[in-house]
């Protein structure tokens, strides 16, 4: 088992005001993960579009990382429907 007052110094190590501090074990958090029709696990985003609106679905910690070029591809696909040029500046 891991030492929580070992967990807590190592973190002190990055976060200063930790110094001293008592940590608490807390339940795990589980997170939700998309399932295509047939219930498989989709392993990434799932990029949808019904009337005006794009849904961008899935996003998990890639989505966290790669936000921008994301929301980039995101506007070059709406600019490419809508016929509005290109969204990047030149």
């Amino acid at each position: 088992m891991i030492s929580m007052d070992r967990f807590v110094e190592g973190a002190a190590k990055f976060v200063p005001q930790l110094e001293g501090a008592k940590g608490k074990r807390a339940p795990r958090g589980v997170r939700a993960q998309a399932v295509d029709r047939q219930g498989n696990m989709v392993d990434d985003f799932v990029i949808q579009q019904s009337g005006g609106a794009m849904f961008l679905r899935n996003a998990p910690s890639p989505g966290a990382t790669s936000s921008m070029a994301i929301a980039e591809y995101l506007v070059d696909e709406l600019a490419e429907r809508y016929e509005l040029g290109t969204a990047r500046a030149a």
